[in-house]
């Protein structure tokens, strides 16, 4: 069960990272005809949407831990850097975002590395 949650967390920042870059890119993707879920549920629900991404990746991390102890490192990171991510994009927008982007891969490989060291620790 702990393999399936952390595959989901690992999954959810993933398509974190891919919203944040939408969110970046909405106003031309929708000029473009591109339909990327920012672009259809617009400016704030896309970032509504991020934050619910970046809340089951915790969440999921979590529920990992209850069942493997060493993995309550990479659950605090992913809650604390979520929220901290949430909210920058909630207050940004533009080329502003590449900076999130790369804290987004940042997160999410930071997660892993606590999720691997504390499987081989525990």
């Amino acid at each position: 069960a702990d393999a399936w949650a952390i595959a989901l967390a690992c999954g959810l920042h993933a398509t974190a990272i891919l919203c944040i870059n939408n969110v970046r890119d909405r106003a031309g993707d929708a000029v473009a005809g591109k339909r990327t879920i920012p672009v259809r549920l617009g400016a704030v629900s896309g970032r509504i949407y991020l934050a619910a991404l970046l809340v089951g990746a915790a969440v999921a991390w979590g529920a990992a831990a209850c069942s493997h102890g060493g993995l309550w490192l990479a659950c605090g990171l992913s809650a604390g850097g979520g929220v901290r991510l949430a909210v920058a994009v909630a207050l940004e927008s533009g080329t502003a975002l590449n900076r999130r982007l790369a804290q987004a891969a940042l997160l999410e490989l930071g997660c892993c590395a606590l999720a691997v060291a504390g499987l081989r620790l525990v």
